[in-house]
Formats: C-alpha cells, sequence, structure tokens
C-alpha cells in the first residue's frame, strides 16, 4: 500500500471511530416510581438500631436529627414515625453544616438544588424490644424550561406563570404533564444514614 492508499484507510478508520463515539449509548425509559420519596422510603435495606426502652430511643433519634441540623415535623408515636422538614444541602463553603457527607455528593449539591428528608420508622419486636430505621430521602429542584423559539413565548420565557399548561417539552410530549417547580426523588443516603445511625447509638449509650 502506497502513502496514498494509507492516508485514506486511517482517514475512512478515523471517521468510522468517531461515528461509532457518537451514537448514544441504548436507554430505557425510567420508571416514574422511583422519582417519588415513599418508593425510596418502603426500601428494607438500611440500618437499623435497637432498643428496650422506646422513649430514650425516640428522644435519641430526635437528638440525632438536630445534631445534622434538621428540624422535626411529623412526630407520630401511635404509628411509630418520626420525620423531619426537608433540609437544602450543604454547598461547599458551607463548612458549618454537616448533612452532606461526600464529595460526590457535595458536588452535586454545589451545582444543583438537592434537599434531604430524614424518616425515623420504629417497629415493635416480638421479643418485646424496639428497632428503627433512620432513612434519608434525596430529592432534587426541577423548574420547567419555557421555549423561547417563537415571540409569543418570549414575553413569559422568565415569567413563572401558576398553572400553565408546559409547551414543547420532553415530558408534554410524553403525556406527562409537570408543575413549572417541583421536586423528585433521586434516591437514599446510605452514607448518611450510616453516620445518623451510629449517632443514635451514641446518644442512647449517653442517656
Amino acid at each position: 500500500m502506497n502513502a496514498r492508499g494509507a492516508w485514506i484507510a486511517v482517514a475512512v478508520l478515523g471517521a468510522a471511530m468517531m461515528s461509532c463515539a457518537h451514537q448514544p449509548a441504548p436507554t430505557t425509559r425510567p420508571s416514574i416510581a422511583t422519582t417519588r420519596p415513599s418508593y425510596w422510603i418502603d426500601q428494607p435495606e438500611g440500618e437499623h438500631i435497637s432498643s428496650g426502652n422506646f422513649d430514650e430511643l425516640w428522644k435519641s433519634c430526635e437528638l440525632a436529627a438536630r445534631h445534622y441540623g434538621f428540624a422535626i415535623d411529623r412526630q407520630d408515636y401511635r404509628g411509630g414515625v418520626l420525620t423531619t422538614v426537608p433540609l437544602i444541602s450543604k454547598q461547599f463553603f458551607e463548612l458549618w453544616h454537616n448533612d452532606v457527607q461526600t464529595a460526590h455528593d457535595l458536588a452535586d449539591s454545589s451545582i444543583a438544588e438537592y434537599r434531604r428528608t430524614l424518616i425515623f420508622v420504629f417497629q415493635k419486636e416480638p421479643d418485646g424490644r424496639f428497632t428503627v430505621k433512620p432513612t434519608v430521602v434525596i430529592e432534587r429542584h426541577a423548574r420547567s424550561e419555557h421555549p423561547i423559539s417563537a415571540s409569543v413565548y418570549l414575553r413569559d420565557a422568565f415569567h413563572n406563570a401558576q398553572g400553565t399548561r408546559p409547551v414543547g417539552t420532553p415530558e408534554a410530549d410524553w403525556g406527562i404533564l409537570l408543575p413549572i417547580d417541583y421536586w423528585y426523588a433521586t434516591g437514599r443516603d446510605w452514607v448518611l444514614e450510616k453516620d445518623v445511625a451510629k449517632r443514635v447509638e451514641s446518644q442512647l449509650k449517653n442517656s
């Protein structure tokens, strides 16, 4: 093969490789259920703390929640559920917050708006003891974009028109009508859950 033929072969091979590199990976449509906090709360995995004294266990969970900056919201003693008010997640410059445990999560909450909710679910065991499972649900804030491809949309591009039907969004094309501002669940903070469990155990030992 002469030099010209070699260059042509290299050019064809490079074009083929670039074409392959720009092919989108096959994807599947995600389940809407995973965007709901209840989906993650109902997952059986997680840390469990046990105690024979329900009142002390409850109090330890309250103290642990406040330690991480959460404010107590729902207190259902009979149902065994203790929840907190959603807390906007720490950004990189907020050194006084400790609700974000990993560098990856810190990067996420610094470039987008995330929040975390801490939920304690209590259960009485057959032996008379009580167990609690701390669950931390992560949610991300989303704001629907306004199309400005025509002058009729330009006027309202930066306005929050409550109740306005979204036009020209991928969700609307799928038949899913979302509000302009909303939060959707992205998963659980397993690292923070383990840290909260350790904190509850520490509070129990000191009580």
